[in-house]
């Protein structure tokens, strides 16, 4: 018995598609992420972040990607001030923010297109609370 093309294909996606719905994620809010480093910086009662922003030309926008870790009162507060009220608001061109909470350990990944007061032209935010 042989098995045409579209169903070989078909086979091959569905296996594919179950791979990427069990992987845990990317950057400051995957899993992996908040339970080590986010666990070692909740120890020592610090958050961090790294941030990057560019603003586009002939606007009083920005473009913001930017992402937090550590103890849940200090990850979002080492976010830089223009961006940490933008987490999960929904005021902007673009906004999207993602967060994953494990016990005391927050990760937070945020990408903000609009306007944000005080972010400065271009501007590369390393920060640790």
């Amino acid at each position: 018995m042989t098995l045409s093309h579209s169903v070989i294909y078909s086979r091959l996606m569905t296996e594919r598609h179950r791979r990427e719905e069990r992987s845990v994620g990317c950057g400051c809010s995957s899993t992996i992420a908040v339970l080590t480093v986010g666990l070692g910086l909740a120890l020592l009662n610090a958050g961090a972040s790294i941030g990057v922003t560019v603003g586009i030309p002939l606007t009083d926008a920005n473009i913001t990607l930017a992402g937090c870790i550590g103890q849940k009162d200090k990850a979002i507060e080492a976010l830089p001030d223009y961006v940490e009220e933008r987490v999960g608001d929904n005021q902007n061109f673009i906004n999207s923010s993602h967060s994953l909470t494990i016990g005391p350990v927050e990760g937070c990944g945020i990408f903000v297109i609009g306007k944000q007061e005080g972010a400065p032209a271009i501007g590369l935010h390393i920060n640790i609370k």
